[in-house]
């Protein structure tokens, strides 16, 4: 969602923080993902260059590859919010 431009979540995660008390913010700019001190818009896409978002999970890959288990691939998902 913020990729794609959310105003209502770039707000709100400026007050987030995990267990250790790191903001969301805080490991937004220590990644490189924050411009500026409060601003996290410079992640947004603009509309219109992209169609489809690509999750990959890879860290069960070697697990699955060595006991020969076959994948899926998600074609659709539920984003309740």
């Amino acid at each position: 969602r913020l990729l794609a431009g959310s105003e209502n979540l770039a707000n709100s995660l400026k007050t987030i923080t995990d267990s250790q008390n790191i903001s969301f913010l805080d490991a937004a700019r220590s990644a490189g993902y924050a411009k500026t001190e409060d601003d996290l818009s410079s992640v947004f896409l603009k509309k219109g260059t992209y169609s489809a978002f690509v999750e990959l999970h890879i860290e069960q890959g070697p697990i699955l590859e060595d006991e020969g288990i076959s994948i899926g691939i998600v074609t659709a998902i539920a984003a309740p919010a």
